[in-house]
């Protein structure tokens, strides 16, 4: 049966993720779910490993250039230019109100607080509008809602569409209702439309949570020293520690202060033991030399060895290749150490990924509300935002390949678009060329 164009139309399907009473439940895991979740993505989020990750990010989106640019058709039309103009004196140099120092911002820290969208999934932030003085509405202020903050979400019951978040401040712990027009909403995917996304670090946080507890066991070994704390004592202080009587009372004492000895070792400048102890007697009553308690340390079995530093090695590996990173520990070894240009052309990718996610927010959500609390129609005419590419392509395994296709006899120049293209990949001005013009 065809379907008719209003029914088409009609909204029939919802959003698939779990929800209930304004909370999502997608995720199974007890130690990731509501206020254990967030402390437990906090400590990932402070992980060294995580660290790096959310560092060489940073520094990565901080490198790259974003421009405002217009349709190709519209390029040179008087009015097209004059809003490109506005926009990017909005995002690139006007955010923020002179007369508050803490409000001003810029266009990267905007990128920044959208990146907390990688940790947590999502990230939401509030740009407070205010009135410039040409009379145009432009940017007030940026203000992140924190994904630590976020109580639950508002939505629509019968279709799981978004319409706001409740805040509770960290402060005075009120709870506050934000409407969904005044935030944007970045998000890592689209998780079946869920608003939280899905966390970059989800994947990983078996390999972290292992690692963790092979850390801790290794403090806790290198505390102990390098064997097993054991305390060695003849039974019949054990035996003399049964009973009612003052002297077994006494005795349990000895006991319970000789059996807590192994538990609280502990190797720091605080370190050291010491054992008064009776030595057994020879039948004829003299002294054997061997004393009723010894302490030492036992070795652990072969068949217990485990090499920690390697085992936590490969779980932080297992962490970075999650986020396709792995070349972040390119080096610390003794093999090659030289970066691998495919490991870290394949992060710079996702990277434009995240930026063009970054970027269609920007459009869609931001510059679409200027233009309407302008008062200007929204259309295809619009300006919009785009990062500038990342992955620079390796110029020497570029030159090799022009060079083997001349000696091929392939003709490659004068080609002016193929120069043009070259230049740009070595950050050389191609402005003064023109389309028909040859190096």
């Amino acid at each position: 049966m065809k379907l008719s164009g209003t029914y088409a139309m009609a909204d029939i399907a919802v959003e698939s993720y779990k929800r209930s009473s304004g909370y999502v439940l997608e995720e199974y895991l007890p130690a990731l779910i509501g206020t254990n979740g967030k402390r437990t993505m906090r400590l990932m989020i402070d992980d060294p490993t995580y660290g790096a990750v959310l560092f060489i990010l940073g520094v990565f989106f901080r490198s790259m250039q974003w421009s405002v640019e217009l349709p190709k058709e519209l390029v040179g039309d008087a009015d097209a230019e004059t809003r490109r103009a506005y926009l990017e004196d909005v995002l690139m140099r006007d955010i923020g109100t002179k007369d508050d120092p803490d409000s001003l911002a810029t266009f990267d820290d905007l990128v920044a607080m959208a990146l907390d969208m990688c940790p947590w999934g999502y990230s939401l932030v509030n740009p407070v509008l205010k009135k410039r003085p040409d009379g145009l509405v432009g940017i007030g202020r940026l203000i992140q809602i924190a994904a630590e903050t976020v109580d639950e979400w508002i939505y629509d019951e019968a279709t799981g569409k978004v319409t706001g978040v409740k805040q509770q401040n960290p402060a005075t712990y009120v709870i506050t209702p934000i409407e969904r027009e005044y935030f944007l909403h970045f998000k890592t995917n689209p998780a079946k439309g869920s608003p939280e996304g899905r966390s970059i670090f989800r994947a990983s946080y078996k390999s972290w949570k292992r690692r963790e507890a092979l850390q801790t066991t290794e403090s806790i070994l290198a505390e102990r020293g390098t064997g097993f704390p054991v305390i060695i004592a003849d039974p019949k202080i054990k035996e003399q520690s049964i009973g009612e009587t003052a002297a077994a009372k006494v005795w349990a004492q000895t006991v319970s202060q000789i059996e807590s000895i192994p538990k609280n070792v502990r190797m720091n400048s605080q370190s050291g033991l010491t054992l008064w102890t009776d030595n057994y007697k020879n039948p004829d009553g003299t002294d054997t030399g061997n004393p009723r308690v010894q302490f030492q340390f036992a070795p652990v079995g072969t068949t217990n060895t485990v090499q920690f530093r390697e085992a936590i090695r490969d779980y932080d590996m297992q962490i970075v290749r999650s986020v396709i990173a792995q070349f972040l520990f390119n080096g610390s070894d003794s093999g090659n150490r030289a970066l691998d240009s495919s490991q870290t052309s394949s992060f710079l990718r996702a990277i434009m990924g995240f930026a063009e996610i970054i970027a269609t927010v920007v459009n869609r959500q931001l510059v679409t509300r200027l233009w309407t609390a302008n008062g200007w129609e929204i259309d295809n005419t619009m300006p919009r935002v785009t990062p500038s590419p990342l992955d620079k392509s390796n110029l020497e395994e570029i030159g090799s390949y022009i060079q083997k296709l001349t000696a091929a006899g392939a003709t490659i120049f004068p080609n002016p678009e193929i120069e043009k293209y070259l230049l740009t990949l070595a950050d050389v001005p191609v402005d003064s060329i023109g389309e028909d013009e040859e190096l």
